[in-house]
């Protein structure tokens, strides 16, 4: 409107200076000089009035340039940070729903797997963490220009709070989940060392020195009866690995280290405690052999003491006659040659008693068993000897007894025939004289 009355103007100031001759010719010289000032004041305030219009015309027509390029800028820029958060969101939107996929898992491998792909979420989460600073930085952008930004501040901080719930969740969903493996591995763990434990405490007594070979037979039937049912052991044990091994996949270097010691050490308690009965078992199996052996050793060498220690005894019982005690006499002296026959036995038996103590593999009830033995051996052949030293004085009194019977018995029969011889008539005296000096001497000797 200004330049368009720029015309009216200077058509007024064409007039003024084509009437001011004219005005002149009828005025003073002072007059005139003052119209003079006066018009050189117009056409100067006229020129600085059509330089200033023109220069706020230059000013406004490059003001609504700016304005156009500004507008235009601001509404690329406001074009890509929406492009931006669409993007951003959409990707959010797929992260949100593959964590909502690894929810409700319940086995170690579904977990673990979920766990793995959790992580890559979370990975890929933290890789979009420069987005976030990169949608900041568009939206103060933004605040160059003075718009209402009130829609474009909210949907960025909508969405980065949307990423960092995002982030905690997957987080936390992770941390969760080896939580839940962690635990099931200690718990795992605790059940295999409880069984453990309750297996030595079950087996202890049969690691006890046997007393006899009752004992040898229970402890080893107990330790092939547990042998045969460890299947519950293998299987804790089994489980604890399996549960380590997976859990050891999710952990750092070191943890795992801590899970793989705890792992090793299972192991190595496992086969030493199977090593150890399996020693134990062919222990008791070769000494109840070796019981055996004694017990089949020693049973006769028991029986024979018993019998003839009883036999010893009443051989004092059936002296009725000098043959009885004859016989008596050779059955004592064949029992001393008996037990001189045994007396080797009876070593073997203590050498085996011996070996069953040396090795504390039985107790010292066989070295007191034999000791037993060699008492009452020691005692039959004291007793024997002394029998047979008490019958040989018995039988040799009874023979002189027997042959003094017999002499007596001689001269009777003797004496009794001379008698009867006597008896016969004869008138030879000096046959007479004969009986009569015989029948003297038979009388008085």
């Amino acid at each position: 409107e200004l330049i368009d009355s720029r015309e009216i103007g200077a058509s007024r100031l064409s007039r003024v200076e084509s009437l001011a001759p004219e005005v002149k010719q009828n005025t003073t010289a002072s007059g005139c000089e003052l119209m003079h000032t006066e018009m050189q004041a117009l056409r100067a305030d006229w020129k600085q009035w059509e330089d200033s219009v023109f220069q706020t015309q230059s000013c406004l027509e490059n003001l609504v340039s700016q304005m156009a390029l500004s507008e235009q800028e601001f509404s690329g820029q406001v074009a890509q940070l929406e492009q931006a958060l669409e993007e951003f969101s959409a990707l959010l939107k797929t992260w949100a729903q593959q964590l909502t996929l690894l929810e409700g898992k319940n086995t170690d491998e579904e977990i673990v797997e979920c766990w793995h792909k959790g992580q890559e979420i979370l990975d890929a989460l933290q890789k979009a963490e420069p987005r976030t600073e990169d949608l900041k930085s568009q939206l103060n952008e933004l605040c160059r220009f003075s718009r209402d930004l009130s829609t474009y501040s909210g949907k960025v901080s909508g969405l980065i709070k949307e990423y960092n719930c995002l982030c905690l969740q997957a987080s936390k969903g992770c941390q969760n989940k080896e939580q839940i493996l962690q635990q099931r591995f200690r718990k795992a763990f605790r059940d295999f060392q409880q069984w453990l434990v309750n297996a030595k405490i079950t087996t202890a007594k049969c690691f006890d020195i046997p007393q006899n070979i009752s004992e040898v037979s229970t402890s080893l039937q107990k330790i092939q009866e547990f042998l045969s049912e460890s299947e519950n052991g293998q299987h804790k044990l089994n489980m604890m690995l399996s549960k380590g091994e997976l859990l050891s996949t999710l952990l750092t270097k070191e943890k795992a280290k801590g899970i793989q010691a705890k792992v090793t050490a299972a192991k190595e308690d496992w086969k030493n405690f199977h090593s150890n009965l399996h020693q134990k078992e062919s222990a008791l199996e070769n000494l109840k052999i070796q019981m055996k052996d004694f017990e089949v050793s020693a049973e006769p060498i028991q029986d024979w003491l018993s019998k003839t220690e009883k036999m010893v005894h009443e051989s004092s019982n059936r002296l009725y006659d000098l043959p009885a005690k004859r016989r008596e006499q050779q059955k004592l002296q064949s029992v001393l040659e008996e037990i001189h026959c045994y007396e080797p036995q009876l070593n073997r038996l203590k050498e085996k008693a011996q070996q069953l103590w040396e090795g504390q593999a039985a107790s010292k009830s066989f070295r007191h068993r034999v000791s037993q033995l060699s008492s009452q051996y020691l005692a039959l052949s004291n007793l024997t000897k002394e029998k047979v030293s008490r019958l040989d004085r018995i039988v040799a009194e009874h023979n002189q007894f027997s042959l003094g019977i017999k002499e007596l018995q001689d001269w009777m029969t003797d004496a009794i025939h001379m008698l009867d011889s006597y008896c016969h008539p004869t008138s030879d005296k000096s046959v007479l004289d004969s009986r009569t000096l015989k029948l003297e001497v038979c009388i008085f000797t």
